[in-house]
């Protein structure tokens, strides 16, 4: 409350209908009449005092001029009045990649015709765009151009943004994530996992985060972002209390991991013209329909040695074979593995690990890969090694573990490095997988009935 005076200059930094402009200039309004009620102060009085706060006070920044033009009903109304709003029709493009001459224009006094000089704003606040629609099959989010900009604006930054890059997810670059996570000025004022209680028609996958940055304040930085307290208290004695420790991740393989051979392009010339550029050795997840010759409903008796292919065909789970010599042999191929779908779910915490679509995870035996819509786990000698491991992947604990970094619809390898790797070997292993393995996980990591019961109530059991 202390901050809103009528000496601060307030940058908004992406206005659509001016709702943030209109709280900045109520807070600064109300505080220049003091301890005066509006009702002891003519009506002539009250709407210069709301004009100069505009004209003095508050600065906005838009993307679009519809947005501008609303932005100035909304603090006007249809009076005249001088309201300090500039428009950008290539903000994001501006931002990405012009950002040192954007600085330099909205820092300059006559670019807001405030005579010369170097413009300082005491804060920065807004809702930037999250991402910009492209052509492409993803979009590419935008609001980490926001948010570094911002912090060059002002000592002080409070901004609403989803809020995977504070798990380090998504497709922000994970540099941008890694100065977030290790700022020692930055902090979280509010965080919904569910992005409805902010915005109601929008499903924002991981959540939306206000955070506040302040120059002048140091702070322990983020490093890993953890909503829950329980979790916290699960993570620490599972994760960082553990000597023995070591990430699950260790033996997850990515996706990517088959790939089409030399052999198989020199027997193939045409095949590359089919296929995606730059994805000519890729068994993408649309594989099967880009090339139905290759991938064969039954195994041909032609002497040759083949492999099977697991994929997707119209949304259902297929076998397919192919000549083994025309890909590659990770580890994986020759040993029994599990096959888990590379994207799934929400990103909820505990949901299960794969959608109705492609349904539970799978143990993949020798001479079994995959395309990229599935990930590997393990490199197995044994089929019983493998069944040990999906009942891990099954259980509640290894699902609330995940969801400490899993906060989208995506699981990589990397989001897997929270959950404690295990013994799988059934005769050395501290766990009897085919007994009550959340059970005996409880007590392994000696969690209290309050950790248990969050679990509990968290976690969907996965059948």
């Amino acid at each position: 409350e202390d901050f809103f005076t009528p000496d601060k200059k307030i940058l908004e930094i992406n206005s659509k209908t001016g709702l943030y402009p209109l709280y900045v200039t109520h807070k600064i309004f109300r505080a220049r009449l003091g301890n005066v009620s509006e009702d002891k102060i003519p009506l002539d009085e009250l709407r210069r005092l709301w004009d100069m706060t505009i004209a003095d006070n508050v600065f906005v920044i838009c993307k679009t001029p519809m947005a501008k033009t609303i932005t100035r009903r909304t603090l006007l109304g249809y009076r005249a009045g001088s309201v300090n709003a500039h428009c950008f029709d290539d903000l994001i493009n501006q931002l990405k990649n012009k950002a040192a001459q954007f600085l330099k224009n909205v820092t300059n006094k006559n670019f807001w015709n405030k005579g010369a000089g170097k413009m300082f704003f005491d804060a920065v606040v807004g809702n930037p765009p999250y991402q910009n629609a492209t052509a492409n099959t993803s979009d590419e989010p935008v609001y980490n151009y926001f948010i570094e900009t911002a912090f060059k604006l002002s000592d002080k930054v409070s901004l609403v943004h989803p809020a995977r890059c504070l798990f380090n997810a998504g497709k922000t670059p994970k540099d941008f994530n890694k100065r977030l996570l290790t700022n020692e000025h930055l902090k979280i004022i509010r965080y919904e996992r569910d992005s409805r209680k902010f915005f109601p028609t929008s499903d924002i996958k991981g959540g939306v985060a206000i955070t506040l940055y302040d120059k002048n304040q140091t702070l322990e930085p983020i490093k890993l972002f953890i909503p829950f307290d329980e979790l916290i208290a699960i993570h620490q004695k599972a994760v960082v209390d553990n000597p023995n420790f070591s990430p699950f991740s260790e033996i997850i393989y990515p996706p990517e991991i088959y790939h089409f051979t030399r052999q198989f392009h020199e027997d193939n010339p045409n095949a590359a013209n089919v296929l995606s550029d730059g994805h000519a050795d890729d068994l993408t997840t649309n594989i099967f329909e880009k090339l139905p010759q290759i991938f064969l409903n039954v195994k041909p008796d032609d002497g040759r040695e083949y492999i099977q292919i697991l994929g997707l065909l119209k949304m259902r789970r297929v076998f397919k074979w192919i000549r083994r010599d025309w890909l590659n042999s990770p580890a994986p191929l020759t040993k029994f593995k599990v096959l888990v779908p590379k994207s799934n779910g929400s990103g909820a915490l505990g949901e299960v690990v794969s959608t109705p679509l492609v349904g539970s995870p799978l143990v993949g035996s020798p001479l079994v890969g995959s395309t990229q819509t599935f990930i590997s786990v393990g490199a197995f000698d044994t089929r019983a090694e493998a069944d040990s491991c999906i009942a891990y992947i099954r259980s509640k604990f290894c699902r609330v573990m995940l969801g400490i970094l899993k906060v989208t619809q995506h699981n990589p390898p990397a989001t897997w490095a929270k959950v404690p790797l295990q013994d799988f070997n059934p005769a050395t292993s501290d766990i009897d997988w085919g007994g009550d393995v959340d059970g005996q996980l409880y007590r392994k990591y000696k969690l209290t009935a309050a950790e248990i019961a969050f679990i509990e109530d968290k976690v969907r059991a996965m059948t």
